[in-house]
């Protein structure tokens, strides 16, 4: 039954990757961020199942239990981090995408490619995701502003998983209250 319990972050995140995949490619949404989302949520609530009867079936006290909940669930959500960021970077990394055009084509000049990549339009693309996507909104007078606090939830979460994890302290994080 421990055997169980120490494989379980990875039954979850094998679960992630497969309701990711088949969310997308069947179309039951549209958006790849949604897919992610249910698939990590998929994965937690059959993580906490599993967690939860193997659990049942050992005789070990309440702490032991909530730690082992916890340690499961940490284990499963850093799993979890690191998937999304594989699966992110070919999406939309720069390199990647360069290198595919390669591949795409004959070959292209330097010329082109800085055409085709122009930081300006990459700009104009990314902002124009992060408002199709809510994260972001732009007042009538032209101003930016944060719209989703969920997204602040997030960046504060990396930026103290970095500096409890990679004891990473940058001052413009701490600047910026995040």
């Amino acid at each position: 039954m421990m055997l169980f319990l120490s494989v379980a972050p990875v039954l979850g995140l094998g679960l992630n990757v497969c309701t990711h995949v088949a969310t997308y490619r069947y179309r039951f949404t549209k958006s790849m961020l949604k897919a992610v989302y249910a698939g990590f949520f998929v994965g937690l609530v059959s993580l906490i199942i599993l967690n939860l009867y193997v659990l049942s079936e050992l005789n070990l006290s309440v702490l032991e239990n909530i730690c082992q909940i916890f340690l499961s669930t940490a284990t499963y959500a850093i799993l979890s981090y690191g998937y999304f960021h594989f699966n992110n970077l070919g999406e939309t990394a720069r390199r990647i995408r360069i290198l595919r055009e390669f591949i795409e084509s004959d070959g292209m000049s330097f010329g082109e490619l800085l055409v085709k990549y122009n930081a300006k339009e990459m700009m104009h693309l990314r902002l124009g995701r992060l408002i199709r996507a809510g994260q972001i909104a732009v007042s009538p007078s032209g101003q930016v502003r944060l719209n989703a606090k969920f997204v602040l939830g997030m960046a504060r979460l990396i930026v103290f998983l970095k500096i409890i994890l990679l004891n990473k302290k940058t001052s413009e994080y701490v600047k910026k209250g995040l």
